[in-house]
Order: C-alpha cells, then sequence, then structure tokens
C-alpha cells in the first residue's frame, strides 16, 4: 500500500504530526504545498501515485474499517472493473463502522449506465459523484486532472471518468465516513457556490453527442439552478442578476423535468412550483424543498 499525504498550506501542527507517522511507516510519503485548495493537492498527489488502485480521502473524513479491501475484492471477483462506488454515511462525532470480510455483492453497469444514474440522482439507487468512496483503477487517471480553483470539481469530472470507462461495480456496502461540517463551503452559500451552473454546463457540452447522457445532463443542469435560486432566497444574498440566471435555466427546461421518465421528484416539484414563482419569497418554504 502507498499512501500520499498532502498538507495544503495547514497554519497549525498538522506537517509535523504527518512527518511522525511518514517515519514510521515506509509507505507514507508526506508532501507539503502552498494553500491552493483540494483540487490541486489531488492533481498533486496522482502526479505522485504508483499503485494500480487509487482511492482519495478528505482530511475530516474517515474510511471504513476493512473498505479497501471489501472494493478491491469486488473488483478482483468480477473481472474488467475500472471503479468500484461504495456507499458512506454522514457523521459528526467519530463512530464506528462496521469490519466487515468476505466477498460483497455488487451491481455491475456500464459505465455509461453508472453515469446516468449519477446525473439523474434517482433515489434509493443512486451513485454519489464524490471523488471518495470509490476505488479507481490508475489507468482511469492517465490523462485527466481536476480543474483547479473549482468547487465541485468532482462533479465536473466523475460522471466523465464513469462514462469512458467500460464496467463500473457499486456496492451498497458502507465504505466511507463523511463528516457533516455546518460551516463548511458546501453547506453555507457564497459566491463561489455558483460554480455548479458553470460545471453542470460543461456536462451538457460534453454529453452533446450522446442523447442519454445529454438528458441527464440536462436534468443536473436545472437541478443546480433549482438548488442555487433557493440557497440564495433562504440566504437572502441579494443577488437578482444571479436569480434571473438560474430562472431563466429552470423555464427553459421545466418542460423536460415535468414530464421526463428518469426525472427525480425534487426536479418535478421545481419545475411546477417555477410557474407560481410567489411561493419562492418564503425561506421557510424553500428551506422544505431543500431539505428534499
Amino acid at each position: 500500500m502507498e499512501i500520499i499525504v498532502v498538507n495544503d498550506g495547514s497554519a497549525d501542527a498538522t506537517m509535523s504530526v504527518i512527518d511522525a507517522y511518514a517515519s514510521r511507516h515506509a509507505c507514507i510519503k508526506a508532501v507539503s504545498s502552498e494553500h491552493s485548495g483540494p483540487s490541486a493537492a489531488r492533481n498533486l498527489a496522482l502526479g505522485l501515485c504508483r499503485g494500480e488502485w487509487i482511492a482519495m480521502v478528505d482530511g475530516d473524513d474517515i474510511l471504513a474499517p476493512g473498505a479497501l479491501k471489501l472494493m478491491l475484492d469486488i473488483a478482483s471477483a468480477n473481472g474488467n472493473i475500472d471503479i468500484v462506488a461504495g456507499r458512506y454515511r454522514d457523521f459528526t462525532d467519530p463512530l464506528s463502522l462496521a469490519d466487515r470480510s468476505g466477498m460483497h455483492t455488487a451491481r455491475i453497469l456500464s459505465g455509461q449506465e453508472a453515469a446516468e444514474i449519477m446525473l439523474y440522482q434517482n433515489a434509493p439507487h443512486t451513485i454519489n459523484p464524490s471523488l471518495w468512496g470509490k476505488l479507481f483503477r490508475s489507468s482511469v487517471w492517465r490523462d485527466k486532472r481536476l480543474t483547479e480553483g473549482l468547487i465541485y470539481e468532482d462533479l465536473e469530472l466523475v460522471p466523465q471518468l464513469c462514462a469512458a470507462t467500460a464496467r463500473i461495480a457499486v456496492t451498497d456496502d458502507i465504505v466511507y465516513g463523511y463528516r457533516r461540517n455546518a460551516n463548511s463551503l458546501m453547506h453555507t452559500f457564497s459566491e463561489k457556490r455558483l460554480d455548479a451552473l458553470k460545471v453542470t454546463a460543461h456536462l451538457c457540452e460534453r454529453f452533446s453527442t450522446d442523447p442519454k447522457l445529454h438528458k441527464a445532463a440536462l436534468s443536473r443542469h436545472f437541478s443546480a439552478a433549482f438548488n442555487l435560486w433557493l440557497l440564495m432566497v433562504v440566504n437572502h444574498a441579494g443577488m437578482p442578476r444571479e436569480v434571473a440566471r438560474c430562472r431563466k435555466i429552470i423555464r427553459r427546461l421545466a418542460k423536460s423535468q415535468l414530464f421526463g421518465r428518469k426525472i427525480r421528484l425534487k426536479n418535478r416539484v421545481g419545475a411546477l412550483l417555477q410557474y407560481f414563482p410567489f411561493i419562492f419569497k418564503s425561506s421557510l418554504i424553500c428551506k422544505k424543498l431543500l431539505a428534499k
């Protein structure tokens, strides 16, 4: 096993902790960089990887005990698998994720099927587009890197990685613990959240020649615009130009979200409610819609 730990410009004792572990374990490689964000840190680590398989873990999260072996066993048992995706569990305090051993069942999907499911976000069998909670064959990353300075960088890239692969295994086993931080960028509103529109528009363009994936990408673009509209109302953002931009996207795509066969319920509701914009003057209603 090779463990690459990137210290992305921390201002505390993080680097000394990493160095202490690296001095005791030859498999750990400690790397330090100026604070450049998660995409730059991951790109740096990807350039150093030498293994056949790659997994990513954010600094405040944890892997379930046995998660790497579990995913590797699934890949080995099913042959010609390029990505194994597992489930995650939110937590705010350290939690014990059951150590599981032995072979585990998985759904085997084509890369296109996995990307389509990921973009439509249809429960209960949706696939999270995050980079964590997955095992990637290293060849998947041969000519791919993350866009630096962009949030939702995983949403931009992971569906493309899936669509470019032949076979993906999806397991219902919990492989990852995601630390829920109410103060993180993803759980508060800032102008950077508008990157979601840029990312989903790029996916629509990227999949423009594939009818199935293009429809799925349009659905994700609608979802991004609807969520941002709700967030701006709830947070009293005072950004009329951005609100108008989101509403324009929602109006343009509303009909396809009302009647598309694979559209998730939240998108259908958003497509219907946009005809009654006075509803969105209520922060309480918008909060309830965001929680769905």
